[in-house]
Formats: structure tokens, C-alpha cells, sequence
């Protein structure tokens, strides 16, 4: 696709990899969410030709890392969903850091 940093064509294609991974199946699981997850990032940052840190793709990366790691330990789907929210509101907190731009411009 060929993307270049339009975070709706970013999100398609976390849509896009996420759905691809369940559709087959006719229930997930903690884990196969956490998986479904990152094969939603690993697309995204395939369509991507310069990844940059600090936007969507990293709090998207961030949330999935989160979710992996939780769901490995945890099966309630519930409290995999919870972790995973805050994980990625916690790197939506640390992007003006990443990304200078969003710093000087004071929004976040």
C-alpha cells in the first residue's frame, strides 16, 4: 500500500492484520487477541515505508507488546483488555517525547 505516515491508512492496516489473523476462528482468547494484536502492528509497520516513532505505530506496537506479555500470564480476556488500554494510554503519554514535533507544538 505504500503508506507514508496517514494514520488512517495506518489504522486500515492494523484492522487489516488483526482481522486477518481471526478470521478463521470462531472465538479468541486472550492470547489469540494478543496475537491478533501484533500481526495487526506487524502489518501496519509493513505498510509503512519510513516508520517514525511516536505516533500511532508505536502506541499500537506498545499496546501489543503489552498484550503478548500480559496474556502469557493471564487468561481473562477482560483483564488482558484493561492492561492492554493502559498501556497504550501510557505511550500515547510518552509520544511528544519521541516525536519533537508534537512536544513544541505543545499538544499532548
Amino acid at each position: 500500500m505504500g503508506a507514508r505516515g496517514n494514520s488512517g491508512v495506518i489504522l486500515s492496516q492494523l484492522f487489516r492484520g488483526f482481522s486477518k489473523h481471526i478470521e478463521q476462528k470462531e472465538t479468541i482468547d486472550a492470547k489469540e487477541f494478543a496475537l491478533a494484536l501484533q500481526a495487526g502492528v506487524d502489518t501496519a509497520y509493513k505498510a509503512v515505508m519510513k516508520p517514525i516513532e511516536g505516533t500511532i505505530l508505536t502506541v499500537a506496537k506498545d499496546a501489543a507488546k503489552k498484550a503478548v506479555a500480559v496474556s502469557a500470564a493471564e487468561d481473562q480476556i477482560d483483564r488482558v483488555l484493561e492492561l492492554t488500554i493502559e498501556e497504550a494510554r501510557a505511550s500515547l503519554d510518552r509520544t511528544p517525547d519521541l516525536l519533537p514535533v508534537l512536544k513544541r507544538s505543545g499538544c499532548c
